[in-house]
């Protein structure tokens, strides 16, 4: 598990890496992430705001898991929580956590934690 910075969110709408990320042997994972997102708002200014957070592997390029998180009004705090299966391939992959925003004011991820277990594939013996 990996404990990943705070990280400033550009409203462009283009996507950062929010921390490091993790590289990952070959082998199956279940990859877990939370991420505490917020936006600021000016002088309580009702406003509505979509932060994207995507979990994907830079290797394959697939996104294991999306989540939009909508604020509406006065400046606030959300939790992201993605999860998703990931099979890496011979060679390794390197997973990243990755967010964007949509508003004119700035958002930001606060703080996030990224986690990957391996797990064997799973057969019936009957």
């Amino acid at each position: 598990m990996t404990t990943l910075i705070p990280t400033p969110l550009p409203n462009t709408g283009a996507k950062v890496p929010v921390g490091p990320g993790l590289d990952l042997p070959a082998g199956q994972y279940i990859l877990e992430s939370r991420a505490q997102v917020s936006h600021g708002g000016e002088g309580g200014r009702q406003q509505i705001t979509i932060i994207r957070c995507e979990l994907i592997s830079l290797v394959s390029g697939v996104v294991v898991d999306t989540v939009d998180t909508q604020q509406v009004g006065v400046p606030g705090d959300a939790t992201n929580v993605l999860i998703g299966p990931l099979t890496v391939p011979a060679g390794g992959d390197h997973v990243q956590l990755r967010c964007s925003t949509s508003d004119f004011i700035g958002g930001s991820v606060a703080s996030a934690q990224l986690a990957a277990v391996q797990v064997n594939t799973l057969t019936s013996t009957r």
